[in-house]
Parts: C-alpha cells; structure tokens; sequence
C-alpha cells in the first residue's frame, strides 16, 4: 500500500513540476537573414522571415502577409524591415492591413522572437499567467517579463459582450 502511495506522490511530483515549466518560456532565439523588426507598446521585438513564413505558411489570407513582407524588403533592400503600431496597412487607404499581436504572440509561443523590453534589456523568460474567468466574463493570458515582473504582451482568450436593448 505504501508503495502506491509513494509511486502516486512522485507522480505528482513530476506532473505539478511539468506544468509549472510549462508556463514559462525561455528565450534565446538568435533572428538570422531576413531581420524583422516590432515597435510598440515600448518594446521592440525581433524575429526573421523564416520564422514569420512558417508562422504564416497556411495559405488563404496569411499569403497577403508574406506577400506584403516580400514586397518592403524588395522596396527597401536592406536587410531589416521595421513595423511600428499594432496594424500594418497594406495599402495607403488603410482599409486592409495586417494585425501584428496574433503574430507576435504566436512566436513567442513557439520562441522564436528576441525580445528588448521598455528599458532596452533583452527578456530572457517569459512567465505565462491566466486572468479572468467565464464568470467574470473575460479570459486571457498575460506574458510577464519574469525578471521585472511587467506585462510584455496579452491574448485574449474568451470575452462576452454585453450590448444593452434600448
């Protein structure tokens, strides 16, 4: 008996430990080639465009993007393009364009972003951290910088609207 009761504490041992590290994300991506470079909310965040296509590989809409990046890098021929604000418009007219925070956090998911927060020092850990509820009526997830402990980037996960009858 006492065994099974040790080998089930070890186990949860190793279960609680997986999901605690699970919710950290370490950062040590070095963007080569093609250098992408984010501009907002006081951060700059790097990335290049084989992690960007590979993001955006898909197809459908995601094409306009990688079309659009292909685009300013033949326009501007150097070898970093810089985007500032959280929509890129395709056009001058503004109307189409392209929503940067999806991206943003998608790579910082899979860790293939160099991040420099708002004092110009490189994050190395991220901390994950859920906010909300369904009973409040919002969910999202916040991506603190483990070091200073301040908000980098938030996804929102589920929200309700409330739109009142007149």
């Amino acid at each position: 008996m006492t065994k099974i009761i040790s080998k089930l504490l070890l186990l949860s041992f190793v279960l609680s430990g997986l999901t605690i590290k699970a919710q950290t994300i370490r950062l040590n991506y070095e963007p080569q080639g093609g250098i992408i470079k984010f501009c907002f909310d006081s951060l700059k965040i790097y990335t290049d465009t084989t992690a960007l296509f590979k993001l955006y590989s898909k197809g459908g809409d995601n094409q306009d993007v990688i079309g659009f990046v292909r685009k300013r890098f033949n326009e501007t021929g150097k070898d970093t393009l810089m985007f500032s604000g959280h929509f890129i418009p395709f056009t001058k007219d503004g109307k189409t364009g392209w929503t940067v925070n999806w991206a943003i956090v998608n790579l910082t998911k899979r860790k293939l972003v160099k991040i420099y927060d708002k004092h110009g020092k490189l994050v190395r850990k991220i901390k994950k951290k859920r906010i909300g509820s369904r009973k409040k009526g919002y969910v999202a997830k916040l991506y603190i910088n483990k070091e200073t402990k301040e908000k980098l980037l938030s996804e929102i996960l589920y929200v309700v609207f409330i739109c009142p009858s007149f």
